[in-house]
C-alpha cells in the first residue's frame, strides 16, 4: 500500500507561511507546492532579525542578476557557434569580440571566475582561427 503525501500551498507574506487548503490538514486531494524561491532556499526557518531579512532580499536580487548575466553569456556563445556553423566569419568575429567583452565584465563582477572567462575566450578564439584557416 502506498503512503499518501499531502502537500499544501504556502503563501509567503511578511515572512510568514500560511496554509491555504484542506490538504494541509490531512484531508482532500494532494495539491502541488507553490513556494517563493527565498522560502525554498532557507527552508521553514525564516529570518527574525532585520539584517537577516535584508540579506535574504539582497541575495535574491544578486542571484537574479547573476542568472541574467549568465543567460546573456549563453546566448552570445550560441550566436557565435551558429555563425561558425554557417561559415559567416565576419559575424563570428563580431560575436567573439562581444563574448570577450561580456565574459571579462562578468569576471570583474565575480559572476564567473576570471579563469573561466579567460578559458572561454581562448576556446572561441581557437574556434574562430581554425575556421579561418579551413576557409
Amino acid at each position: 500500500m502506498k503512503s499518501q503525501h499531502f502537500y499544501c500551498i504556502l503563501v509567503v507574506r511578511n515572512f510568514k507561511a500560511e496554509p491555504k487548503s484542506a490538504a494541509c490538514r490531512g484531508g482532500g486531494d494532494p495539491v502541488p507546492v507553490i513556494v517563493d524561491a527565498d522560502f525554498r532556499k532557507w527552508g521553514k526557518i525564516m529570518a527574525n532579525i532585520k539584517s537577516a531579512k535584508k540579506r535574504i532580499k539582497v541575495i535574491s536580487k544578486k542571484t537574479a542578476q547573476n542568472r541574467r548575466i549568465k543567460d546573456e553569456l549563453k546566448a552570445v556563445m550560441k550566436d557565435f557557434d551558429k555563425a561558425i556553423a554557417d561559415g559567416d566569419l565576419e559575424t563570428a568575429a563580431e560575436k567573439r569580440t562581444l563574448a570577450e567583452k561580456k565574459y571579462k565584465k562578468a569576471a570583474c563582477k565575480h559572476t564567473v571566475s576570471k579563469q573561466l572567462a579567460s578559458r572561454k575566450v581562448s576556446q572561441i578564439t581557437k574556434k574562430l582561427n581554425a575556421a579561418k584557416a579551413a576557409q
